[in-house]
């Protein structure tokens, strides 16, 4: 099985992609700077598509995967290069 990836960088998008893999698929991800059209070269081959924005056809969201899941908010440690003053 082939899924596609249309999202914006973020944690939970690294999960689902993850999670493709484990399962055996191939995964597509695209690419934020493609165009619309090339991403609907790409997606139109695809058997399923995973997207956070529109796609010329239907998709799963990532909150249709974990539905009711908490969203965890991550933050970045300073290095100690910028605790100096």
């Amino acid at each position: 099985m082939s899924v596609g990836m249309v999202l914006s960088p973020s944690p939970e998008a690294y999960a689902a992609q993850l999670a493709a893999h484990c399962l055996g698929c191939v995964v597509a991800p695209t690419r934020p700077g493609w165009s619309a059209q090339q991403r609907v070269a790409v997606v139109e081959r695809l058997d399923v598509v995973v997207a956070d924005q529109s796609v010329d056809r239907d998709a799963l969201g990532l909150e249709e995967l974990l539905p009711g899941a908490p969203v965890e908010t991550f933050r970045r440690r300073a290095s100690p290069i910028e605790s100096l003053d």
